[in-house]
């Protein structure tokens, strides 16, 4: 069923029509010039009209594909955070920054307790280091109070400690095999608390040789960016 102003601009141009017809039996010219311009803004209303029938459309139409985008983009963030270790997680937001630390949205009420290994897709993020009822903080493994137990692909181990931005890593042995690009990735803790072992920490950007020195450092990048954490993984081991 047509909608009454649709109903009314098909009436108007129905009478324009009919006023135009009489310039082939009258001489009345003002009904002329009237019939033309009733004629003329009727379809300039009607083509109108038309136009916003379809703005209307694409507008749905763009409606749609968003929510669909939307959607998409949070199935994505939501399995971006999903660990392919051999442990259980629960998944939580980021939702306060602080020096070194992050706090997230879930705590003792979802089971979070201190000394949980935290991480996301790219890599090690930190450590639960107090948990309340709803939320939690998560100290950063850039942290200068930060110690993770670490190792290289040669199978040297060592320790990595916060170092502004980046991190610092001293090898046990002085004479390991160490290069720019090796990846280091978490020793692990005892009972896997607050470390389990093989998550990725970061890369190897500088070596530093110290001829003498009982331990050989060199400078890491994390691999996790963290800050834009958003969506990140609490180990439960």
């Amino acid at each position: 069923m047509r909608s009454r102003p649709a109903r009314v601009l098909l009436l108007l141009a129905a009478v324009s029509l009919l006023l135009i017809a009489l310039d082939r039996w009258t001489p009345l010219d003002p009904l002329r010039r009237a019939g033309s311009l009733l004629y003329g803004t009727t379809a300039s209303l009607i083509a109108a009209a038309t136009r916003i029938g379809d703005n209307a459309d694409r507008l749905r139409a763009l409606e749609r594909e968003n929510a669909a985008l939307r959607a998409d983009n949070l199935t994505r963030r939501e399995t971006s955070a999903a660990i392919t270790l051999p442990y259980r997680g629960l998944p939580a937001h980021a939702v306060g920054f602080a020096p070194g630390t992050i706090t997230i949205d879930i705590g003792t009420g979802d089971g979070i307790t201190r000394d949980l290994t935290v991480l996301n897709a790219d890599g090690l993020i930190g450590r639960v280091t107090w948990a309340g009822p709803t939320t939690a903080t998560v100290s950063l493994l850039t942290d200068r109070a930060a110690s993770i137990g670490a190792r290289v692909p040669s199978g040297e181990v060592g320790t990595i400690t916060g170092h502004d931005d980046l991190l610092l890593l001293r090898l046990l042995n002085p004479q390991a095999a160490l290069a720019r690009g090796d990846r280091v990735t978490t020793l692990g803790s005892d009972n896997h608390r607050p470390y389990i072992p093989g998550v990725p920490i970061g890369e190897v950007i500088q070596v530093n040789p110290t001829p003498g020195a009982p331990t050989q450092t060199a400078l890491v990048r994390p691999y996790a960016a963290l800050t834009t954490v958003d969506l990140v993984t609490v180990v439960l081991p």
